[in-house]
């Protein structure tokens, strides 16, 4: 018998934060918002902090299922934390491999550990939500 979920993620939800996710993604690069509008990447490394914790939970649970981590909150969070982490970097490198590093506020590196942070930022925001006892 599986044992009863601690997170309150569904397919469902990760479904609509990708759809979000891709919608406005794909507005902003047609409509050049990340040119014009200085802080639009901020609430989209948010938004993708708060996708890639949906998924990183819905994995983390189905391991649990078979009892590797016995569902165990503080894990949860580290296997978060390294998931966005991953993401986070994953995604600078490809912006930096494609040439697309623009910034319009400051240098390069803070614009990467600002992009970072906001990832955390989201994960964080997620983690707590979806964390949460049903």
């Amino acid at each position: 018998m599986k044992p009863a979920s601690i997170y309150q993620i569904s397919v469902q939800t990760i479904l609509w934060l990708s759809l979000a996710l891709a919608i406005f993604h794909g507005l902003a690069t047609y409509y050049n918002l990340y040119f014009f509008i200085w802080w639009f990447d901020i609430p989209m490394h948010i938004l993708g902090g708060v996708l890639v914790v949906a998924v990183v939970l819905a994995f983390y649970e189905g391991l649990c299922s078979k009892a590797i981590f016995q569902n165990q909150k503080s894990t949860a969070w580290w296997v978060m934390f390294a998931g966005v982490l991953f993401v986070g970097v994953a995604w600078e490198y490809f912006e930096y491999m494609k040439g697309i590093t623009f910034n319009t506020i400051g240098s390069y590196r803070i614009d990467v550990l600002k992009d970072i942070s906001m990832d955390m930022l989201g994960g964080i925001f997620s983690g707590v939500c979806f964390l949460r006892k049903k």
